[in-house]
């Protein structure tokens, strides 16, 4: 059921531009279910303007058509799960701790740079001191101050100093005192530094197709995310970009299927070389500083015209079996 605030949020959304709007405070709507549902909106201008903005916890969305929406969220929420859907037209936006894809499709986006699925925000800060109190679990940012809970439902990166590659989520927060969902295993100290951000962690996306356009991904950060078995066809970049200051940990490719480059299709566009042809599909894991993305598998794909690219600072990366 939603809240009062939640309603007066929906209506208020028609005014917007939106079709509609659920929980626009972190943590404030629950159990959220949609599903059979035809979304559709025709447009004449190039940006057709926000779809829907979905921020909840343990959701489900599923066999619904979504048409012409240009961008849509679902985000900031903790165990989500959407299957079966069929996006045309428009960029699906998932930003998430703990999210599962299905099944779905992802298909002949016109726009927005062509992007099918993305999750494109910057960490809020970047480059943070945190230290430990006397009190588990307690933890003060250096220099920093907020609203109380203002922070409920953000995550943390350690990316350097004790407790690096940790992750935790924000339970509360008063001033510049935050309190983690579990504490680090070690002390923070003034070396530690951390980005903060809305949590990108805990995603998979399992027998989706991507077709037609930019396939998307992390640009900013993200940790322990996985695609398995996968269809990519006639799409350009499959991107993984730690920048920002952000961090990218634990990304796997298993069993993926990448056919038909969009180069073939663009004709013109190179035909000097074949190395030139297919240089605009490729999957990148890319980072601006060393030391923030590593340990990354990728493991009996299918490539078909595509490129592979460990690209800036990536270092300490593990990818076998191409």
């Amino acid at each position: 059921m939603l809240k009062g605030a939640e309603l007066r949020a929906l209506i208020a959304a028609e005014k917007s531009g939106y079709l509609f709007k659920v929980g626009q405070t972190k943590k404030n709507a629950k159990n959220v279910r949609i599903y059979n549902n035809w979304m559709f909106r025709e447009g004449t201008t190039q940006q057709m303007g926000w779809g829907y903005d979905i921020r909840a916890d343990y959701s489900y969305l599923s066999d619904n058509i979504i048409y012409g929406l240009d961008y849509v969220t679902y985000q900031s929420g903790e165990s989500l799960v959407y299957m079966n859907n069929d996006y045309e037209r428009t960029c699906m936006e998932m930003t998430a701790y703990g999210c599962y894809s299905q099944n779905n499709k992802y298909q002949n986006v016109p726009n927005n740079n062509r992007e099918l699925i993305v999750a494109d925000h910057v960490p809020d800060s970047q480059g943070v001191t945190m230290i430990s109190t006397k009190t588990e679990g307690i933890y003060t940012l250096v220099g920093k101050t907020f609203s109380t809970n203002e922070l409920v439902g953000y995550q943390i990166y350690v990316y350097s100093g004790p407790g690096k590659g940790s992750t935790r989520i924000i339970a509360g927060n008063s001033g510049g005192e935050i309190r983690l969902n579990s504490p680090l295993a070690v002390t923070a100290t003034l070396d530690t530094k951390i980005v903060l951000r809305i949590p990108r962690q805990h995603q998979y996306f399992i027998d989706n197709l991507f077709y037609n356009g930019c396939a998307g991904g992390f640009f900013g950060g993200c940790a322990d995310v996985i695609y398995d078995g996968n269809t990519f066809s006639r799409v350009t970049t499959q991107y993984q970009q730690a920048i920002f200051g952000d961090c990218n940990f634990y990304i796997s490719y298993v069993n993926n299927n990448f056919i038909d480059p969009f180069a073939l299709f663009n004709y013109g566009y190179a035909e000097d070389s074949m190395a030139t042809w297919v240089g605009s599909s490729y999957i990148q894991l890319y980072s601006m500083d060393t030391d923030k993305s590593y340990a990354h598998t990728f493991r009996r794909n299918s490539l078909d015209g595509y490129q592979l690219r460990l690209d800036g600072g990536v270092n300490r990366s593990l990818v076998n079996t191409v």
